[in-house]
């Protein structure tokens, strides 16, 4: 998995459980939750989670989900109800992409991609039950 889409998503979960809940701690709750059935440690996680919550530099803008939803084979419905996003906005970046391909780097460590990876796979793993 591209190491941004990882970050990408993870700010989704993040952001999701926010706005859910509204409180920040849910938030932090949650990751913790789940560092009980994972392999990493609670603190670097909930570092993790309030990192890309509050920190401008790890949020995606709209385009940027966009496309990578897109090249990730998210159904473009799903990617215009999560965005709401007009379906034209949508495939005039998927066209401009295309004419000049947009580069999206990482902007954490591998040891915060590791710990991001285990978390999904936990979460992956809780489905399946």
């Amino acid at each position: 998995m591209e190491k941004r889409w990882l970050e990408v998503q993870f700010y989704y979960l993040c952001q999701t459980i926010l706005g859910e809940t509204k409180e920040l701690q849910s938030v932090i709750n949650f990751v913790e939750g789940m560092s009980f059935l994972s392999n990493y440690k609670i603190e670097q996680i909930k570092q993790l989670a309030v990192q890309s919550l509050t920190d401008p530099a790890l949020q995606p803008s709209r385009k940027e989900y966009a496309l990578l939803a897109h090249q990730n084979n998210i159904p473009v419905r799903k990617i215009l109800k999560r965005l709401r996003l007009h379906i034209s906005t949508f495939y005039t970046w998927i066209e401009e992409n295309k004419k000049d391909p947009t580069k999206f780097y990482p902007r954490l460590s591998q040891e915060s991609h590791d710990i991001i990876e285990s978390l999904f796979k936990t979460i992956d793993f809780i489905k399946e039950l």
